[in-house]
């Protein structure tokens, strides 16, 4: 087996200055953990259970932070959203729920990125009702490409214990037909449970690593994205543009309903293509690296820096982030569960 391109159940390549919220960016120093470091591979971790538990007192559901201050919320879905640390620790804010996570737990491998179920995941005791589980569980990623499942999200395999050319370094999740991908450094892609495998890198000259991987909000394909701003669109993933020899380091993508999408980069400036609206960038270098995007499915986003620091766009609702609390370990990522109408 090649161990980085292939689908082991079952990838055509291809600003602005608003901002509606913002976290202080003052806090503690960054301890960047680059989406571009080699993580060593290891055996899998825990068994990567289907529903593991850990939890210690840096776990919690937050509400919006001003001025150091903690004020509960219970916002609407657009104020929602999780990060997750290297350590495996996961925050929750707003109305989004904790379901646990993997902080003080042994890791063969950091975690690398954190997944929200979406529509086509349902919780067991829904099943007679066929009502959506969405938002109410979660996976965390592990460079070595193990998984973790928490609350109704299910676990449908990994990639822990298995030959990788290349460390993982994201996932995401198939909203419509049940499943999850991972992607590796060398653009290899690997699909589980309903996920569909279309296309990977895997195998061919890369200018840069790449550093996330972003579906289709209906499911049908997903976007690969690297460091120099490259991105790769596979099935109904349509490319509309990059940032490949602008200089600067590119880190994830978020999608626009299924006909745009926003590159960020480290420094926190946002592109916006297709369908997608300028909804504003950082207006100055952050304390701390951007190292994570998501959306709400509609116009407006959030971004995420090291030290816990989330910032939010356009339709986004600010509920809170970590900057100036201490961390245990940098955050590497953050989710939210996206909304199509």
């Amino acid at each position: 087996m090649r161990g980085s391109d292939s689908t082991p159940n079952a990838t055509t390549p291809s600003g602005a200055h608003r901002i509606r919220r913002i976290v202080s960016l003052a806090g503690i120093t960054a301890l960047a953990a680059c989406a571009l470091a080699t993580i060593p591979v290891g055996t899998p971790q825990a068994s990567a259970s289907q529903d593991v538990r850990g939890g210690t007192g840096r776990d919690s559901t937050f509400g919006s932070t001003v001025g150091g201050a903690l004020t509960p919320q219970v916002p609407p879905t657009a104020d929602r959203y999780w990060i997750a640390a290297a350590d495996g620790g996961v925050f929750a804010f707003g109305g989004a729920q904790y379901f646990g996570s993997m902080a003080g737990q042994h890791l063969n491998s950091p975690v690398v990125g954190l997944a929200v179920d979406g529509p086509g995941f349902l919780a067991p005791s829904s099943l007679a009702t066929r009502a959506p589980a969405a938002g109410r569980g979660y996976w965390e990623v592990a460079g070595d490409g193990g998984i973790f499942a928490f609350g109704a999200a299910p676990f449908l395999g990994s990639m822990g214990g298995r030959h990788l050319n290349a460390p993982v370094v994201g996932m995401t999740v198939d909203p419509e037909r049940g499943g999850y991908y991972e992607v590796a450094a060398d653009g290899g892609v690997f699909a589980f449970g309903g996920a569909s495998f279309l296309g990977s890198m895997a195998g061919q000259a890369l200018a840069a690593p790449i550093v996330s991987i972003t579906a289709t909000p209906d499911g049908g394909g997903y976007w690969l994205v690297g460091a120099d701003g490259g991105v790769f669109a596979y099935g109904d993933a349509t490319f509309l543009g990059s940032l490949a020899g602008t200089g600067g380091t590119t880190v994830g993508l978020a999608a626009q309903g299924d006909g745009g999408y926003w590159l960020a980069k480290v420094n926190g400036h946002v592109h916006n293509y297709g369908t997608a609206g300028d909804e504003g960038s950082l207006p100055a270098t952050p304390d701390a690296p951007v190292v994570g995007i998501t959306s709400t499915g509609g116009q407006g986003y959030w971004l995420t820096s090291t030290d816990g620091g989330v910032f939010a766009f356009g339709g986004a609702g600010y509920s809170g982030g970590l900057a100036g609390r201490s961390l245990n370990a940098p955050v590497v990522g953050i989710s939210a569960l996206q909304l199509i109408a």
